[in-house]
């Protein structure tokens, strides 16, 4: 990191802000979970495991678990299981 009392070059300075952007560029993309937000992905999240237990998610401790986490999304899940997908989406983004 460079010192905040040197002064940065045009070049640093652009380098510097497309990191920053980026950063919350990706921040904000990872903030908002969709019906097509992956299982995995949403596991990432810290208290996210404890959210979908609560509605009683199967795949968390079947036998398919690790399928079910690395391929689907958390719209074909709540399809298939029958889970309110509208509950679950505003829950887990509200723990975001």
């Amino acid at each position: 990191m460079i010192p905040d009392c040197i002064p940065l070059s045009w070049p640093e300075q652009m380098a510097e802000n497309s990191l920053l952007c980026y950063l919350k560029c990706s921040m904000a993309k990872m903030k908002k979970i969709t019906a097509e937000t992956n299982l995995a992905k949403i596991l990432d999240r810290p208290g996210a495991a404890e959210i979908l237990a609560r509605y009683q998610l199967p795949c968390l401790s079947c036998p398919l678990a690790a399928y079910e986490i690395s391929q689907l999304s958390l719209g074909q899940v709540a399809e298939r299981y029958g889970l309110p997908l509208s509950d679950l989406l505003a829950e887990l983004n509200k723990k975001s």
